[in-house]
């Protein structure tokens, strides 16, 4: 268990990284202690893929696309 930890954790980080240190409107990115897309689900779009949202007030959260445009769950 520590092992998935520590590896969703230094995962975060390395995906945080290749983004750069801030979100479009200047904040700094969200560190997140997991990776919501582990256990979201989104029964509206099964097929719709998972991408974690590391900005703003919706920060370290699952979104939802489909085709690329975002889905509501």
């Amino acid at each position: 268990m520590l092992a998935k930890i520590i590896f969703v954790l230094f995962g975060l980080l390395a995906v945080s990284k290749s983004q750069g240190d801030y979100c479009p409107d200047g904040t700094p990115i969200a560190l997140c202690f997991s990776n919501p897309c582990v256990t979201a689900t989104c029964s509206a779009y099964p097929e719709a893929d998972c991408e974690t949202n590391f900005c703003g007030s919706d920060a370290c959260t699952a979104q939802f696309f489909v085709n690329g445009e975002q889905v509501t769950c």
